[in-house]
């Protein structure tokens, strides 16, 4: 199949000025707007009921209700879980890419992206080698670009010329909204129309609500992310296995605080796979990140997995995230465990839980009570804090730990059940309550192609993002900020070593297991 190109010109400016200003219509259009709500919302609700029956096989329970993947036990260990391609259908996918700059300027280049063209030299190597992953990973795959610039025919043409073949593209140009910034940085502009340029972020959700009904699931990410195969088919793998506890699990139980033990529907269902952006270091050198003596004296670093039936001490696997074609300029095509590093979050923002069947996952940050509504779907957990001397324990919202991952990856069916039944703000347009001016007030790129509105509990889902901890499974909750320009803008005590992070992880783990077993000898003594 030859590749197509279908171009969106869609006209931002006065779509966004239709939205703020609907308040003004007529009635008959006011109407019009309700009724096709409406119509909207009983469409959803059916084809949400609809995807529970599937789901819903009876006790006979298979893994292959909607991802058609299905898993075992890998012979290693019991917690070890690989999915195996057996029959795997090849599954539609709209990859959906959001990009603020065609060409470089000085403070948001990189230093290994020195070239002034940004969307030949950096996005569209990106986009072709993800598109390729998806791909040979089974996928179906369009590509949708929303860009804040007009994408000329000729830049279309050659952005078309280097995508894999079967890839159809559209694009929509100029696709900043504009409003009154009121609750921006310039108080004194807020009386001006202005381009919000923090909301070209917030499109993406327009297309994912227009084309619903055409893919089977979305990728949505900012232009930097190298989004592979084996990211989608874990989100799947994981979400499958979520799904399975959900339908095996009581509707309360004794004690959610507990970081073990049985979990309730409720608490599975605000379940969700996470990743965590990752960049290669520059300067393969000792002092680039972190220092020893920070590490030691926090959480001891522990490698050994021999518990888990591992004979040898293990790392993160850089080949599942990182490894790129001769298309890309960065430090290393074929990065080495001891080059990964992460920024935005750190041993003291994580905690561990056991999972219903034995295995083990680090919890992300995200969800927090809020005053007066109630917070019984909260998943207890092991902070890190509770396994060593952690220096200075974050508060729940820092902003450093949050592991934002500018992007973020859902099913139809994902998204259905997030605006229809978990969501307490709308995730698609038309943005009400608690959303201000249709989305456009105060919140920011990370709210939304950074999926902070999907982990946060105000105006969120309140998902919260688990991370496997088996050494097979944890290199594949990374993605590759391909940049590279974190590391040289964030203070050394916060780049952590991705391979430090997993054996602080696996230490805390361990301590988790050993407070375990003492508290089920004071509930249970012999």
């Amino acid at each position: 199949m030859e590749s197509q190109e279908e171009t969106q010109n869609l006209p931002t400016s006065s779509s966004a000025v239709h939205h703020l200003s609907s308040h003004s219509q007529s009635d008959s259009s006011y109407v019009i707007k309700c009724v096709q709500t409406i119509l909207f919302m009983i469409a959803v609700a059916l084809s949400l009921l609809i995807a529970i029956i599937v789901f819903s096989n009876g006790e006979d329970y298979t893994y292959t209700s909607l991802t058609e993947l299905s898993f075992e036990v890998d012979a290693v260990s019991s917690t070890a879980y690989e999915y195996r391609d057996r029959g795997f259908r090849p599954k539609s996918l709209l990859y959906i890419v959001t990009s603020s700059s065609e060409f470089n300027n000085k403070r948001r280049s990189s230093t290994v992206h020195l070239q002034r063209d940004r969307l030949m030299a950096l996005v569209v190597p990106v986009m072709k080698e993800s598109i390729e992953s998806m791909q040979k990973a089974g996928f179906e795959v369009d590509l949708y670009m929303i860009v804040s610039y007009n994408m000329t025919n000729e830049r279309r043409a050659a952005v078309l010329e280097h995508l894999p073949e079967g890839v159809n593209l559209e694009v929509w140009s100029d696709a900043v909204p504009i409003d009154y910034d009121i609750g921006g940085r310039k108080p004194a502009t807020a009386d001006k129309v202005v381009q919000i340029n923090r909301a070209l972020a917030r499109q993406h959700r327009f297309v994912v609500k227009d084309k619903l009904w055409d893919y089977d699931m979305f990728a949505a990410f900012e232009d930097d992310m190298l989004v592979l195969g084996d990211h989608l088919k874990h989100h799947l793998y994981v979400s499958e296995k979520l799904q399975h506890f959900r339908q095996e699990a009581p509707d309360e139980i004794d004690n959610i605080k507990l970081w073990f033990g049985e979990m309730k529907e409720k608490q599975l269902q605000r379940m969700r796979p996470g990743f965590i952006r990752v960049e290669v270091l520059l300067k393969d050198e000792p002092n680039t990140t972190q220092d020893k003596t920070d590490i030691e004296d926090n959480i001891p670093l522990d490698f050994n997995f021999s518990d888990w039936g591992y004979e040898e001490d293990q790392h993160v696997d850089p080949s599942i995230c990182c490894n790129v074609g001769s298309n890309f300029t960065t430090a290393s095509q074929e990065p080495s465990a001891s080059q990964l590093m992460v920024w935005e979050t750190g041993i003291g923002g994580l905690g561990v839980r056991e999972l219903p069947d034995g295995s083990w996952v680090a919890l992300l940050p995200g969800p927090r009570p809020l005053p007066g509504v109630p917070f019984d779907y909260e998943i207890g957990n092991f902070h890190s804090g509770s396994a060593g001397k952690l220096k200075n324990r974050p508060a729940l919202s820092n902003p450093k730990f949050m592991a934002q991952s500018a992007g973020w990856l859902a099913t139809r069916y994902e998204v259905l059940e997030m605006q229809t039944q978990i969501c307490r703000a709308s995730i698609l347009p038309p943005f009400g309550e608690p959303h201000a001016r249709d989305g456009l007030y105060m919140n920011n790129v990370e709210f939304w192609s950074g999926g902070l509105q999907l982990w946060c509990q105000r105006d969120g889902c309140s998902f919260q993002r688990i991370i496997q901890l088996d050494p097979k499974n944890f290199s594949k909750h990374l993605m590759y900020h391909t940049t590279n320009n974190k590391q040289t803008a964030i203070t050394q005590e916060r780049r952590v070593l991705v391979d430090n992070l997993l054996a602080q992880l696996n230490g805390v783990r361990k301590a988790a297991i050993r407070a375990k077993e003492t508290k089920l000898k004071k509930i249970r003594p012999s």
